[in-house]
């Protein structure tokens, strides 16, 4: 695939009411919502909130893909602000390195995780939810909720992963969007983990790439 064909193909896939997950060097991996992609598909208009702000204003290369979606094609990506809550962001290929490093990939069958609603004060108030794995990915996973789910964008929550009985991983993590999925009563989330430490991130590049034994 070209240059050219890497950045059509992530322009194919993107869908106005999708969001972005922007990924940085040192800074924790932020979700924003697309406002309007520009006809000539080379940027896109995105909205911003403090902390995605951070990211406009770093000095850092950028990588860019469609949160929740499996296999994203990945490209590069430079900000300018447009005003208070609005940057648009200016599309480029991404490089071999990029592409690597933010892979994201089915679930795999062993898959399992759970979440718990860090909002509470109350440990005995706080609720449970088992889930199921959809798409794992560095900056965070996709996962399946039961209708019933009160959790939403920006909250807190307590994730524990587990791949098979050799990995598990268990951190803070943020509700980046929760919506319908597809035609069932189940919702659809995307979880960011929290910040992991970079022996977490190269354990969890392993395992991406399909070389990892590992359990930490």
């Amino acid at each position: 695939m070209t240059d050219n064909d890497q950045v059509d193909a992530f322009f194919d896939r993107l869908d106005e009411t999708d969001d972005l997950e922007l990924m940085a060097d040192e800074v924790e991996t932020r979700t924003v919502s697309i406002r309007t992609v520009s006809p000539r598909r080379s940027s896109i208009l995105v909205e911003i909130d403090e902390e995605s702000r951070k990211l406009v204003t770093a000095d850092v290369p950028i990588r860019a893909c469609i949160a929740g979606a499996t296999n994203s094609p990945l490209v590069c990506a430079s900000f300018d602000r447009a005003d208070r809550d609005l940057a648009r962001l200016h599309i480029r290929p991404a490089d071999a390195r990029d592409r690597r490093e933010s892979i994201r990939i089915q679930s795999p069958s062993n898959a399992s995780a759970s979440l718990l609603d860090l909002t509470k004060e109350d440990e005995d108030e706080r609720t449970h939810y088992e889930t199921k794995v959809l798409d794992i990915g560095l900056g965070g996973i996709g996962v399946s909720l039961p209708s019933h789910c009160i959790l939403s964008p920006d909250q807190e929550v307590e994730l524990e992963l587990e791949i098979g009985s050799d990995w598990s991983l268990t951190c803070t993590g943020r509700i980046v969007y929760i919506k319908p999925f597809d035609e069932s009563s189940r919702l659809r989330a995307g979880v960011e983990f929290g910040q992991l430490s970079e022996a977490w991130r190269q354990s969890l590049l392993r395992l991406l790439s399909g070389d990892s034994d590992e359990e930490m």
